[in-house]
């Protein structure tokens, strides 16, 4: 049961980042999978090595809820650099 509420938790984090990048970059589903990927990869990670407060269903609800945010959201930050670094590169070399 943790497991599963770890997963949905990340998910939640995940579509949230994702609404926020799309509502100032636009529709892009690579960046939304990015996001949904990342925030269940850090909330289980958060989970597993974090102890701090006190658990619903088994899981530490606030160093997973961060865990989510924060690494889908430096996921999502890395790919949109990386994208508009590929972008000017491809722009400079025609």
């Amino acid at each position: 049961m943790s497991i599963i509420f770890s997963v949905l938790l990340g998910l939640i984090c995940g579509a949230f980042v994702g609404a926020l990048d799309k509502l100032r970059h636009g529709e892009n589903l690579i960046g939304l999978t990015l996001s949904l990927v990342f925030g269940v990869a850090g909330t289980m990670a958060t989970e597993q090595l974090m102890r701090l407060s006190p658990d619903i269903w088994g899981v530490d609800f606030l160093p997973a809820l961060v865990g989510g945010l924060v690494v889908s959201g430096a996921a999502t930050l890395v790919f949109r650099q990386c994208s508009r670094w590929y972008g000017e590169r491809k722009r400079v070399k025609k």
